[in-house]
């Protein structure tokens, strides 16, 4: 189950996706996911989770590849 993220949060996150663009925060976030895979690999020596983490960083680097979303202001 996910936590729901509160209105705030989506209006700031729809800000920073519109300033940034879509790529370039699931780019962002596939490199957020790698770096937490690494540290729970290296400090936690937990590779299903490593394994994870990593997947999670996969998906969205390819996602971030595929997203061809223009924002016409």
């Amino acid at each position: 189950m996910h936590k729901v993220i509160d209105q705030g949060t989506q209006e700031h996150l729809e800000t920073i996706v519109d300033y940034h663009s879509l790529e370039s925060v699931l780019s962002t976030l596939s490199e957020i996911c790698a770096l937490k895979s690494e540290h729970v690999a290296v400090h936690w020596q937990d590779t299903a989770t490593a394994k994870a983490w990593m997947r999670a960083s996969d998906t969205l680097d390819k996602t971030a590849g595929h997203t061809n979303v223009r924002i016409v202001s």
